[in-house]
């Protein structure tokens, strides 16, 4: 699932199809992620793909970065910041959460990069890659939350979701994906709501 909002919108379709929710997966926070390290590289000086740090949560305004358990080579991101390497990790979140409308406003749409990650996604089922992508899933229990699709890393292959990896997060970046999660959940129940309503009229009628 690829059209927004994607997590509730994954949601809706886990939960009219009837697949296992393995099976239904959001793009979610894969592009934030990859714009994410493509920021962090070229603020540090090293090529993205050295860069192991994921966006969470909403595929929207309240993802959250993942700062504690991002790293280059293995070292910790918070150690270049301690350094003064790395001066607003803050300022980059907003880059990366702004990326996709000013994107809209100047072309009127996303094209290219998300269909990249689509590719990508796609490749790694068909090749069986178990690689670790950060998409939207169902959540059962992870950091406290359940029954909500929103974006942590994940072992994809030909099975789709095999496991949820648990990441290490601090007690702020956890409260921020349970805030995440509760945006989503008030949209799910927005949507559910806007799709019976009409129904329950024309019963009434």
């Amino acid at each position: 699932m690829t059209t927004n909002p994607v997590d509730v919108l994954a949601q809706v379709a886990y939960e009219e199809s009837g697949f296992p929710a393995s099976r239904v997966i959001g793009s979610g926070t894969l592009l934030d992620s990859a714009r994410l390290r493509a920021m962090l590289g070229e603020e540090l000086g090293v090529e993205a793909r050295s860069v192991h740090a994921y966006i969470v949560g909403e595929h929207g305004d309240s993802e959250i970065a993942a700062w504690s358990s991002a790293s280059i080579a293995g070292v910790p991101l918070r150690e270049y910041a301690l350094t003064g390497q790395l001066t607003d990790p803050g300022m980059i979140l907003q880059r990366v959460r702004k990326a996709a409308p000013d994107i809209i406003r100047s072309k009127g749409f996303t094209s290219f990069a998300i269909a990249s990650c689509v590719t990508r996604i796609c490749e790694a089922i068909l090749r069986d890659e178990h690689t670790v992508l950060p998409v939207s899933t169902l959540l059962n229990g992870q950091y406290g939350i359940e029954g909500v699709y929103l974006s942590l890393p994940c072992v994809v292959g030909r099975r789709g979701i095999e496991r949820v990896i648990d990441i290490p997060l601090d007690a702020a970046e956890q409260a921020g994906l349970h805030e995440s999660a509760g945006v989503l959940q008030r949209a799910l129940l927005a949507v559910r709501g806007s799709v019976a309503s009409p129904l329950a009229g024309g019963a009434a009628s």
